[in-house]
């Protein structure tokens, strides 16, 4: 797979529901498991005003994007050279589902979640957010890369793809191929540390019977929570 060719995505955005808000600037960067071949962003008009909630993460106000094209447009202008190439094999982007749930259109590949991967891979770090992995894995990064720009989010996370599929991910991403990777990345995580209530701190394996029973018998753990805690009870 050394010629394949991962497409990263990032989105910024006027909010963070994608029923309601929209994309206000979209990034990419193409790589190969060794280098980064392709880059590259574009301001998108919405059709709603930014929020300031959003503003304050991205720092992009309504008056940035007022000559922008629409999304439809630069999705076609951006994308088109990487996506019509057949080493082209997914997408990714660190916590997919965000980026595609604003990017609906973008199907017909698998696409590769960076943060479930690290989550997975490098359960025993205390954070698994992008801008953390950048500085504690000493990714090969350029130090312009703005954090929360889609073009420099884009950049962090390619660099992150291919930290993971030529270190801790590669025999699984070998043996398995894109799509069945895909759904073992998108598959529950056997979590290693409790991170909430009486037992935050403490291993999985180590929690009482009968709070896991609790859990369990409550409900409305995420899917990683309540799948461990089915694991330790054997069930």
């Amino acid at each position: 797979m050394n010629n394949s060719i991962f497409l990263v995505l990032d989105t910024e955005t006027t909010g963070t529901d994608p029923a309601t808000d929209q994309v206000v600037e979209l990034g990419f960067a193409a790589t190969t498991l060794e280098k980064t071949v392709g880059c590259g962003s574009s301001l998108v008009k919405p059709t709603i005003p930014i929020s300031a909630g959003a503003s304050a993460v991205h720092h992009l106000v309504d008056e940035d994007v007022r000559d922008a094209a629409p999304l439809a447009f630069v999705l076609g202008a951006l994308l088109k050279e990487w996506h019509e190439r057949p080493e082209t094999i997914a997408y990714a982007a660190h916590n997919s589902p965000f980026d595609r749930s604003f990017l609906p259109t973008l199907v017909d590949r698998p696409w590769l979640d960076t943060y479930r991967m690290a989550r997975r891979y490098l359960p025993d770090l205390p954070h698994h957010t992008n801008q953390f992995l950048r500085y504690q894995l000493k990714l090969d990064v350029p130090r312009d890369a703005c954090a929360h720009r889609a073009l420099g989010d884009c950049i962090t996370t390619a660099a992150l793809l291919r930290y993971l599929l030529t270190g801790p991910a590669a025999a699984d991403f070998e043996r398995m191929g894109t799509k069945e990777f895909e759904l073992l990345v998108d598959g529950p995580l056997l979590l290693q540390t409790v991170t909430f209530g009486k037992h935050v701190g403490k291993r999985w394996a180590d929690v009482p019977r009968d709070y896991l029973q609790w859990m369990v018998r409550t409900g409305g753990f995420d899917p990683d929570t309540t799948y461990t805690a089915r694991h330790y009870l054997g069930l």
